[in-house]
Formats: structure tokens, C-alpha cells, sequence
């Protein structure tokens, strides 16, 4: 798990009684002068260290001949349809002298510092005749599709420094990204539905970490700090907007966009159940509070923080604001907290193609593969037509799971004869399967029906095809 997934917080975000008051959010020192952005405040000026989203991007030439550059959550270059970036790793440092440069936009840097960068470890032999070959392969490779007559200028070389140029026609995703949050914050107090809407647009644009493969690079270290504390502290401002417009279904939205990349922000969850106890929601609340807080858990060894456990109390006692709906229950099952129960959690179909799409989409970015399995209950006697002899054998199974599974597993009785699992704590295809059989067996040896048999199968939750696809399908 990366570096950022790991900034766990056992209270909110920030504070959610109101839009925050100016937060100085200082970036990275670079550039001609200094823009101070403050996140939930407004944004002031001074001469002496800059921010990115002073920088124009990408405003003068043709729209059609714009070069877009993406870096939040992947890297990717392209001009209209054409893409450079196909092939990246064939050319992997001319790609990371690109970076370097448009990282380091409005800084001229002398060659030395620019090889230091790109061969940190074991300098060429001839380090200038390098640079130069590699400065002359990206101009021809950013010029690529244009007319003859067109000379980009991309890079530039003055008085023996390169530096990015500034007036070339690109767009940059996360310049895009910091301007947009700029101008949210400056409309949050006074036109907050103007806010919403350029928050919204901010956050689409980020879509995980600056640069994500170059992860061991030390000069992209402070761009992918600064860039983060801007998502959370633009996060945390868009859900406490949504929260004072009541708009909670939206504020659901923004949380569940975010719990792909924060799984482990507890503040994050806090909101997320806030506005299901606002819409009377209690058995969602109470679902959502189980998958946090086993999710924690089983990341962090976190317990429930005190501002969780007045949730739980909340969602209990049915202190929900709207209409109370009735949360689906196993038959002879309740839900219950961390605290109260040592096994798996059992929840309602549509709880549980939520929570295995987010647990897909969290290990395609944690390279942390759950597992998932499923147990079908089948006749083998044709003869048994008696409905609730069937019943009777799926509450046997739904007792011999929740004693048998481990703490933080998901259960989900699917429909009159399957049960679909998520084996969280499982680490391989074997282990999985032998948690299956153990199952059976258990099951086998308690089971008093004649003519029924257990099958089960098991697999990656990051499976080719999507075990949410699948389970969707079902439905």
C-alpha cells in the first residue's frame, strides 16, 4: 500500500460544522512569484515562491493541435487522437526529462541537475552528448503530426538551462486541477452552488497520485504531496457544501469516488454514514459502519474512534432524521459492530455489489487482491419439493459461515439457495478454496437433509470479466 493510502485519520477530514476558514496550503518552491492557495479561503499574492495554478495552461494555438498531458493517477500525452505515450517504456527517459521539465514549469534548470534527476545512480559517460540526444528525441517526438512549418518550442534552451515554455499550447491535467480548486475556494462562501460545480470538475480530473510510476523519484515527491493535500482539503470542502444544501445523495457520490484512493480516512466514512442517518437510512448506515470499521481493521489494526462509536450509538438507537427504513437480516441474524461480534458481516445484495466493486477497484490499485466465493445449495433428490426444507438448509449454511468465517469477511445470501462471500482476509486461489471446503465440510456434517448438495467455487476479486459484472448479471 502506498504512502498515501497509509495517512489514516481516526476523526474527520477537517472540521464539519461549515466550509473552513483559510488554510494556508504552501506548494512547492519554483517559478517567477508566489500564489498562496488557501483551501476553503481565498487566494493571495506575493513575489516571492510561486504555485503551480499561476502558470497558463494551455491557452494559446489551436485547440486541435493542443498537447494534453496527463499525470494525476497515470501518464499519458496526446494530441487529438494521437497518443505518444504507447510506448513509453521504449523510451523511458526521454518521458522522464519531460516530467522533470513540465513538473518544474517557470524554473530553468542547468544540465547537471537535469542528468542528476534522470541517472541518479550510474551517470553516462558523456553526460552533456546524452542530454543533448535526448532533448533532440523529445522535440521530434512532441512534433510528431504537425505540419513542417510548426515548431512547437515544448522545450527550451537559454543561456545554457532548459526550462519548459510556458506560452507553448499544452493543457496540464493537474495545473487544470489546482486552478479549478482555486476558483472553488474563492466562491465557496459567497456562491457556494458556483463552488460545487467547479469542485466537481476538479475532483474528476484526479484520479490518483502525480506521476504514480515514478514513485521512487525524489523530485516528484513534494508535486505529488502538494497535489494530494489539495484533493483531501478539496474533498472535505465539496462534502461540507453538499452536506449545507442537503444534498446528500451527491455527497455519497463524492465519498465513494474518494474511498478509491482514502479507503482508510476514517472521515471519509463518518460523512458517508452522517448522510445516511440524515435520510433516515439506518440499515444502510449501520452496513456502511460494519464495512468501515472491519476495513480498518483488517488494514490498520484501527479500532473505532470515539467519533465512530457515537455513530454506532446513533444508528442503534435509530436516531436517523427521516423516514427509518427496515434493514434486511439474515433470518436469525443481526448486525452487529466490530466490538460485538468476532465473525463475518452479513449484507443485502445491493450492499454487496457496492462493496465488491469498491474492493475490486481498491485492489487493482493496491495490487491487494481479495477473493471472492460463492456456495450454491442444490437438490440432488427431485422428489423434495418442500420449499422451507430449502430454507431450513440455507439458515444450517448462514449459521456454519458465521461461525466459521473470520472477522472482517463478507457474507451476502443471494438469493433462496446462494451465498456469495468476500474472503478478505484469503491472500491466494488455494487458500481461498480451502476456506470452501472447510465450509462443506462443517456444513456436511451438520446437515440432517437428504437430496441436497453444497458446490462452491472461488476466485480473484480483480478477476478478468469483474466479480461485481458478474454478480450484476445475476441480479
Amino acid at each position: 500500500m502506498d504512502s498515501h493510502t497509509s495517512m489514516i485519520s481516526h476523526t474527520s477530514i477537517t472540521e464539519r460544522k461549515s466550509v473552513p476558514s483559510i488554510k494556508q496550503v504552501n506548494p512547492p518552491a519554483f517559478g517567477r512569484e508566489r500564489r498562496e492557495v488557501s483551501i476553503g479561503g481565498s487566494i493571495t499574492d506575493s513575489k516571492s515562491v510561486p504555485s503551480i495554478t499561476n502558470i497558463p495552461s494551455g491557452n494559446n494555438g489551436q485547440i486541435n493541435d493542443r498537447l494534453e498531458i496527463f499525470t494525476l493517477g497515470r501518464f499519458l500525452v496526446r494530441r487529438g487522437e494521437q497518443l505518444f505515450t504507447e510506448d513509453a517504456g521504449r523510451s523511458r527517459q526521454v518521458w522522464k526529462l519531460f516530467k522533470y521539465l513540465f513538473t518544474y514549469r517557470g524554473r530553468a534548470t542547468h544540465p547537471e541537475l537535469l542528468m542528476e534527476a534522470l541517472y541518479h545512480e550510474e551517470e553516462p559517460k558523456d553526460p552533456d552528448r546524452t542530454l543533448r540526444n535526448l532533448v533532440y528525441r523529445l522535440r521530434r517526438l512532441l512534433a510528431s503530426g504537425l505540419s513542417p512549418e510548426v515548431d512547437p518550442q515544448y522545450i527550451v534552451l537559454s543561456q545554457g538551462l532548459y526550462s519548459f515554455n510556458l506560452s507553448s499550447n499544452y493543457w496540464l491535467d493537474a495545473e487544470e486541477f489546482g486552478l479549478l480548486c482555486c476558483k472553488a475556494n474563492k466562491k465557496a462562501q459567497k456562491e457556494p452552488h458556483e463552488a460545487i460545480n467547479l469542485y466537481q470538475k476538479a475532483l474528476s480530473l484526479y484520479q490518483g497520485d502525480y506521476l504514480p510510476e515514478n514513485l521512487y523519484d525524489d523530485w516528484v515527491i513534494t508535486m505529488r504531496d502538494y497535489y494530494h493535500r489539495i484533493y483531501l482539503e478539496s474533498v472535505d470542502n465539496l462534502i461540507l457544501l453538499l452536506k449545507k444544501a442537503g444534498r446528500y445523495s451527491e455527497l455519497r457520490d463524492v465519498c465513494e469516488k474518494a474511498f478509491l484512493i482514502e479507503p482508510l480516512q476514517e472521515g471519509l466514512h463518518i460523512h458517508f454514514i452522517e448522510s445516511l442517518l440524515e435520510e433516515g437510512k439506518i440499515g444502510q448506515a449501520k452496513t456502511h459502519y460494519n464495512y468501515a470499521s472491519s476495513l480498518l481493521y483488517r488494514e490498520a489494526g484501527l479500532k473505532p474512534s470515539a467519533e465512530m462509536r457515537e455513530l454506532y450509538r446513533r444508528i442503534t438507537s435509530g436516531a436517523g432524521k427521516g423516514p427509518q427504513e427496515k434493514a434486511w437480516l439474515l433470518p436469525g441474524e443481526r448486525l452487529g459492530s466490530v466490538e460485538e461480534t468476532g465473525g463475518p458481516f452479513f449484507f443485502d445484495p445491493q450492499t454487496f455489489l457496492k462493496l465488491s466493486r469498491l474492493e475490486e477497484l481498491r485492489a487493482e490499485r493496491s495490487e491487494q487482491t481479495a477473493f471472492w466465493g460463492c456456495l450454491m445449495l442444490a437438490r440432488t433428490d427431485y422428489s423434495w419439493k418442500d420449499s422451507y426444507k430449502m430454507e431450513e438448509a440455507m439458515e444450517l449454511l448462514g449459521n456454519v459461515l458465521k461461525k466459521n468465517l473470520r472477522k472482517g469477511d463478507i457474507v451476502c445470501r443471494w438469493n433462496n439457495n446462494q451465498y456469495y462471500l468476500m474472503l478478505m482476509t484469503c491472500t491466494g486461489q488455494k487458500q481461498a478454496e480451502k476456506v470452501l471446503e472447510r465450509i462443506k465440510e462443517y456444513f456436511l456434517r451438520s446437515n440432517s437433509f437428504d437430496g441436497v448438495a453444497l458446490r462452491h467455487t472461488a476466485g480473484p476479486l480483480n478477476s478478468a470479466g469483474g466479480t461485481s459484472r458478474r454478480l450484476r448479471s445475476l441480479a
